[in-house]
């Protein structure tokens, strides 16, 4: 496990970039023919949306 410790205003900002990135994620995933490169997007995607509900989480807290 690593531990990044972040100013409530750091970890918000980190929050939204990743939910941008999500969102052109899941817009490659549909766009993608290659059924192999979609289930890898697709694993990239529950990452990425784990580490977004953390952040919040954190923030929120």
């Amino acid at each position: 496990m690593v531990t990044v410790q972040l100013s409530e205003e750091g970890a918000a900002l980190l929050s939204r970039s990743l939910e941008w990135l999500l969102s052109e994620l899941r817009m490659e995933i549909c766009d993608t023919d290659r059924a192999d490169f979609r289930s890898e997007l697709k694993v990239e995607k529950g990452v990425l949306e784990d580490v977004i509900a953390q952040l919040n989480q954190g923030v929120s807290a």
